[in-house]
């Protein structure tokens, strides 16, 4: 209250569960183990904040997860799976902002994240262990040059660390980054301009910037076009896990383009936007890279990929019902001259998904309800593994019991579809959860 504020967080989860994966030897988790694999989570965060003088800003944040999840797993003289694993997530950091000059606002972060987990093989009983740290810090100078004109300058600094039974190669990588940004506004245009310069411990130097524009004209239809170029290290997982990952992956450079078009009508809103983004090394995962150190496929680079797509959206609301939709139309290709795969889809990825959101206030409380659906993918880069396209169905309900209780409920995958989002590896069926929520 007053200049401090606060917020506490605990939850405990825990379910049977359902049969994780039933892809058999040659692909998945390389076994079927028709079994139920359960969950168990309990977990604990905190926000604290206190407003000195009125002038500086300071928030202590933290949080405590601990569980166990069981899996399905595979055993060969090549290749093995841990069938359960004990996991603790830590996180705790700060940040604080205030104003040595009245243009100048200063704002610092810090912050540890940590993950254990120690994984139990059922074959034989032994174990293995995956720890990983990550260690960051920035500082950023919001400089207010006039009214409609803001410098953004600033540092970044993140490490990695991993301590596994597993033998990586690398066990830490440091990434220290320059950026620096320009938002202002004139005779109506509104501009963005941005630049960063990351050095990357493993990767070296990489430079990335974006463009942005808008404008609104006199019928109130606001146009918007921008240009970005972005830079993506692989993870260490990506690069050294046994039977998975390729030291020699590159990292992922990419530019995209995007017009947007955005008005508000008498009835609602709407908007309209197209992209474009190419790819060099995107990184996927390809069964049909085989090594002598793959035996069954693992991290690979696509050396170019082109993703085109359309976004349409609207709300609006009717007789009380407060309505909203999301169309996306994509085309993501596969661009590698030379492969048997140019022209392919790229994996994973559906052309075509849509989101129907409807809500309604029901005296004191809300009922709602979610349809999202896609389209058929692929699961491999080869496009020789099809996933069917679903249809999911979500409801929810919340109402204020006491004062400051809410009580909330939600049903999901009404319909209990059976689907997939990667292939020898199933969803949920239909899940119902009630929430008691307390906010003073």
């Amino acid at each position: 209250k007053g200049d401090s504020w606060y917020a506490l967080n605990a939850s405990h989860e825990e379910t049977d569960g359902f049969n994780a994966c039933d892809s058999g030897p040659g692909f998945g988790c390389f076994t079927d183990e028709p079994d139920d694999d359960g969950f168990r989570n309990e977990s604990g965060s905190f926000r604290l904040g206190h407003r000195f003088a009125d002038v500086v800003d300071i928030e202590l944040h933290g949080l405590y997860s601990e569980g166990n999840t069981h899996f399905d797993g595979g055993f060969s003289p090549f290749f093995f799976v841990p069938n359960e694993t004990d996991f603790v997530q830590q996180e705790v950091g700060g940040k604080a902002s205030f104003s040595p000059l009245e243009i100048w606002e200063v704002k610092l972060s810090a912050g540890q994240s940590r993950d254990r987990s120690e994984n139990r093989q059922s074959v034989d009983g032994s174990t293995s262990t995956f720890n990983t740290e990550r260690d960051s810090f920035s500082w950023q100078n919001d400089l207010t040059l006039s009214e409609d004109h803001l410098l953004t300058l600033g540092y970044d600094y993140l490490v990695d660390k991993v301590d596994s039974t597993t033998a990586y190669a690398e066990t830490s990588r440091s990434n220290n980054a320059l950026f620096a940004q320009y938002q202002g506004e004139l005779e109506g245009h509104k501009i963005l301009l941005g630049l960063r310069e990351d050095d990357n411990e493993q990767f070296g130097n990489h430079t990335t910037g974006n463009i942005g524009w808008g404008y609104t004209l006199s019928n109130n239809l606001e146009l918007t076009a921008s240009f970005g170029t972005a830079f993506k290290a692989p993870t260490f997982n990506e690069l050294y896990f046994p039977l998975f990952g390729d030291p020699d992956l590159d990292p992922e450079s990419s530019e995209t383009y995007e017009l947007g078009f955005r008005r508000t009508e008498s009835w609602g809103n709407w908007s309209v936007s197209a992209f474009e983004t190419h790819v060099d090394d995107l990184i996927v995962y390809d069964p049909n890279h085989i090594t002598p150190s793959l035996p069954f496929g693992g991290a690979n680079n696509i050396s170019k990929a082109r993703i085109r797509g359309l976004e349409l959206g609207s709300s609006t609301q009717l007789s009380g019902w407060d309505i909203s939709a999301a169309l996306t139309l994509l085309d993501p290709e596969n661009r590698q001259s030379g492969s048997a795969n140019n022209g392919n889809i790229l994996p994973r990825r559906a052309e075509e998904s849509f989101n129907l959101d409807v809500d309604h206030n029901l005296g004191k409380g809300r009922i709602g309800f979610t349809v999202f659906a896609e389209s058929h993918r692929y699961d491999d880069v080869a496009n020789t593994r099809r996933l069917a396209g679903y249809t999911l169905v979500d409801l929810r309900a919340e109402y204020p019991i006491f004062q400051n209780w809410l009580l909330q409920g939600k049903v999901t995958n009404l319909f209990n579809k059976d689907y997939r989002l990667a292939s020898g590896y199933t969803t949920d069926g239909t899940a119902a959860m009630l929430t008691l929520r307390y906010q003073p």
